[in-house]
């Protein structure tokens, strides 16, 4: 019979085993979430690049839509997505409104990202690339705005994330996602830098997931070999006595 102090290494060994199994299904579940968004990523960024009128309009079905839009550039409604790391350089994202050709709501571009020694402030003036331009990219949708006591709108050109309230901030009707520009900067000396298309890796799921069944597994058998020299221990008193 297994004394209370076995059967207590028994259960802590079973429920960290479990405990660590369930977290590398987790991973595992993970794991099949960013594969699928890879497969997704894909297959959109391989489809032919959409006009304004080609995108779809659902929220969920647009975001990674390759699109192509000319007119002009607004630079005076320039804002600094902040907060944008680059090779461990501070530096902010700029988001231009551009006026489509044909007419209808304006498009928001993310021309790239530039340095920023404070991650916040840029003067845009410099960054300025020529006004008519055809820009083709990526979509990516706009957040639902945050709530109330958590604002987006740092400044009156500085944001902190993407949200609808971007779109809704300027003096004309927007779409409600911004076009990430993969067309080469202008050739300015001081263009933005493009940002790199979505990435494809799948992360580091698959080798947590590795370690937590692997822990599953120290933990089921250091409780066996806890309790298997404590009744040898109980073997060899008993004989001695």
């Amino acid at each position: 019979m297994l004394s209370r102090r076995n059967l207590l290494a028994a259960c802590l060994g079973l429920i960290t085993a479990i405990a660590c199994a369930q977290l590398g299904r987790w991973q595992l579940r993970r794991l099949a979430e960013r594969r699928q968004r890879n497969a997704l990523v894909m297959a959109r960024m391989a489809s032919p690049a959409l006009g304004v009128g080609g995108v779809p309009a659902k929220a969920g079905v647009q975001r990674f839509r390759r699109m192509r839009v000319s007119g002009r550039f607004d630079f005076d409604h320039d804002i600094a997505l902040t907060g944008r790391a680059r090779q461990g350089a501070p530096g902010v994202n700029i988001i231009t409104p551009l006026r489509p050709e044909d007419g209808g709501p304006a498009v928001l571009v993310n021309r790239g990202w530039v340095y920023s020694p404070d991650a916040a402030s840029v003067e845009f003036a410099r960054w300025q690339e020529p006004e008519q331009a055809t820009v083709e990219g990526y979509v990516e949708e706009l957040e639902s705005p945050p709530a109330a006591s958590d604002h987006s709108r740092l400044a009156a050109r500085s944001w902190r994330r993407l949200d609808r309230s971007i779109a809704t901030s300027l003096p004309y009707p927007a779409a409600p996602y911004v076009v990430v520009a993969l067309t080469p900067p202008s050739g300015e000396a001081h263009s933005p830098q493009r940002l790199a298309p979505p990435p494809l890796d799948e992360g580091s799921h698959q080798s947590y997931a590795v370690q937590w069944f692997s822990f599953a597994v120290i933990a089921l058998v250091g409780a066996g070999i806890l309790i298997r020299q404590d009744l040898e221990r109980q073997r060899r008193d008993g004989s001695v006595g």
